[in-house]
């Protein structure tokens, strides 16, 4: 049962964090030359980052390459950190323009309107919640993810 459970968490970290990365490129490539009002969260790239420790995290958990519990502790605490990142990051940006979400169709960044930008913020911040929460479910488990 461990087993699986190791095997569910570490394709879940894997797909948040592939995820995290594709939201982040989509951001880079669309909004790239906005004005710096929208540009922070961006320049920072956290889906990037953090997408690719979630990645390499999740591969090294599914392929049995930690084998001490206090090193998938500390790995998944990072991992936590991580994910209140992205959220904290992403929260800010939906936070700086959020009386323009009501009408989002209007308001145009780089010849995308900003609804394009309100829905890539949504699910990064979606990634961030998620990555902390196998993160912290992954500190629970790490003696029994290390005996395996």
């Amino acid at each position: 049962m461990s087993s699986f459970i190791l095997k569910l968490v570490s394709v879940s970290l894997l797909v948040t964090g592939s995820f995290a990365i594709f939201f982040q490129m989509c951001e880079l490539i669309l909004f790239r030359s906005a004005n710096s009002a929208f540009k922070e969260p961006d320049v920072v790239s956290s889906g990037i980052w953090g997408g690719v420790f979630l990645v390499v995290f999740s591969l090294l958990l599914i392929n049995h390459r930690l084998r001490d519990s206090k090193a998938i502790q500390a790995l998944a605490l990072y991992g936590f950190f991580v994910g209140v990142t992205i959220v904290g990051l992403y929260s800010w940006s939906v936070n700086r323009y959020q009386s323009a979400v009501s009408h989002c169709q209007n308001v145009n960044i780089s010849n995308v309107n900003l609804c394009g930008r309100v829905a890539l913020d949504s699910l990064l911040i979606i990634c961030g919640i998620l990555t902390a929460a196998f993160n912290v479910f992954t500190v629970i488990m790490a003696s029994s993810f290390a005996s395996q």
